[in-house]
């Protein structure tokens, strides 16, 4: 889908609380310097970098109406690099808007959009570059532009003086070009009623069904996810400045995987080309099941094996077995059925403690363990998080924020992942390769789960009525305790920012 039909989408709903009554045109501004002490957010090779960030946007807004209350935002972030400048530089669009209407006093519609389109820091694609000696080195050439976006529309009803009713539908996109991570998209639809049994608690019960929808990649088949989640919650404000929310409840989960696709490869698997030499991989650096058997079958991941720099083959440009390279194409057949289904039965939660220890400091402290749509890990998973954060404004002007959270994202069930099944290697003009008649499909399942911690704490002072200055540190280590489809996973980051905001004086527009 093309970048301009997801900026149609995006302006039909932004433009749909245009008929208000009254509209406030707001522009603002944001720069900040960053250093980023691992850029490409890799575990090896890592590259530090200063980045400058400009975000100019303008927001059409209306918070005081009677009945009608909207925000509409636009941003174009724009980040230009020190050292990196032709692997970082870009412009991206951020798109916000948000809106709730009450016809009455007891019914209530409301509505959010966010649209990012965005360069990510998923790693694209990989060339090779010659370094020291003339030894290729694997370095990233540049990031995976994303695009997501996350729709939720509602009703809320006042069914009687103490209960309450409310039925949400969200939807959320993730498009990549990153050829190894799967584009999804989820469907999610949750009625839900609460009762309020005295005015400091409120119990309820709802069900939240949701439909997830992953594409295959050059790597993971495709798969469709059905979850229902029945739950029990309950919000208790246990002192006037305190407060707790419990929800919790079984849930279902079934996962229906595809056959891998079939189409055409290389017989050769060329690695990269740099200045007119094409590098391809020598089966020798892959492991035989068995070498002393000539039948035998060797499995070679869809993203090279793991290459071996040292076992790398250059075929000048010009030959002809560099042209052959490019030309000999031979058909994928599909070995093995992967086209299976998978139920799982599990327990989803939220506990989240908020207070108020004085009007000038606040905190929170959560749990939650619920579905997630990790592309990287090749379909659904279940996300355990643990957060907190805490808010005080420790003199007039001045605020400080800190917070913390650790997660971890396990996949539900074994992770399908294509595979180059060859035999012994054929020979093209010199070069390693596979032969036609033993180029198959192959698969292999595995169970993935990453883990990562971020700890971060900024500070701010508001200088003037509408401007703002900030410093934020931030620290992000990721960990996966088995292997990411598509790629490393593994990376530890230091980011380190200071910045301005300043938000100009409304426009009255009607």
């Amino acid at each position: 889908m093309s970048e301009m039909r997801y900026l149609a989408y995006l302006l039909v709903l932004l433009a749909l609380p245009m008929a208000a009554p009254a509209a406030d045109l707001v522009f603002e501004f944001q720069g900040q310097g960053n250093y980023d002490s691992n850029v490409f957010r890799r575990s090896s090779d890592v590259k530090d970098d200063f980045l400058f960030r400009l975000r100019p946007g303008v927001r059409l807004e209306e918070r005081h109406g009677h009945d009608l209350n909207y925000s509409l935002r636009y941003l174009a972030p724009i980040e230009l690099s020190v050292d990196n400048s032709d692997r970082l530089d870009s412009v991206d669009h951020y798109g916000d808007a948000n809106f709730s209407y009450k016809p009455s006093g007891r019914l209530e519609f409301y509505g959010s959009d966010a649209f990012r389109y965005q360069h990510g820091t998923l790693l694209s694609f990989a060339t090779l570059e010659t370094g020291t000696d003339n030894v290729p080195s694997v370095d990233v050439d540049s990031r995976a532009r994303v695009t997501t976006n996350t729709a939720t529309a509602g009703v809320r009803y006042q069914l009687t003086r103490n209960l309450e009713a409310d039925f949400s539908i969200q939807h959320q996109l993730f498009e990549t070009t990153q050829e190894s991570r799967q584009d999804n998209w989820m469907l999610n639809l949750n009625p839900n009623f609460l009762y309020r049994v005295h005015p400091r608690l409120r119990v309820g019960m709802g069900v939240a069904y949701s439909h997830q929808n992953f594409d295959s990649s050059n790597i993971a088949v495709g798969s469709e996810v059905n979850i229902v989640n029945a739950y029990a919650q309950a919000s208790w404000a246990i002192t006037p400045t305190s407060s707790l929310q419990v929800q919790a409840g079984p849930t279902y989960i079934h996962i229906h995987e595809d056959d891998a696709p079939t189409g055409k490869v290389l017989k050769t698997p060329v690695v990269g080309i740099v200045d007119g030499v094409a590098f391809v991989n020598s089966l020798d650096a892959c492991p035989f099941l068995d070498p002393a058997d000539p039948d035998d079958t060797t499995y070679i991941p869809a993203s090279g094996c793991s290459v071996d720099l040292n076992a790398l083959i250059p075929v000048q440009e010009g030959t002809p077995e560099y042209a052959a390279l490019f030309t000999e194409e031979v058909d994928l057949q599909n070995q093995g059925d992967i086209d299976e289904s998978d139920d799982t039965v599990d327990v989803f939660a939220q506990v989240v403690l908020t207070s108020n220890w004085t009007p000038d400091l606040s905190s929170t402290l959560a749990y939650r363990r619920k579905q997630g749509t990790a592309s990287g890990l090749g379909g659904t998973v279940i996300s355990d998080s643990v957060s907190g954060a805490v808010n005080w404004n420790f003199r007039q002007r001045w605020g400080f924020t800190g917070s913390a959270s650790w997660v971890n994202r396990e996949s539900v069930a074994d992770v399908p992942e294509f595979f180059r099944l060859a035999g012994p290697s054929g020979i093209i003009g010199g070069a390693a390769g596979y032969t036609g008649e033993q180029l198959v499909l192959a698969t292999s399942s595995q169970r993935v789960e990453v883990e990562m911690w971020n700890v971060s704490a900024r500070l701010s002072n508001q200088i003037f009525r509408k401007t703002r200055v900030f410093g934020q540190v931030t620290y992000t280590d990721q960990d996966a305790k088995s292997n990411s489809i598509g790629g490393q996973s593994n990376f530890e980051d230091w980011l380190v920012f200071v910045g301005v905001r300043h938000e100009f004086e409304p426009i009255g527009l009607w």
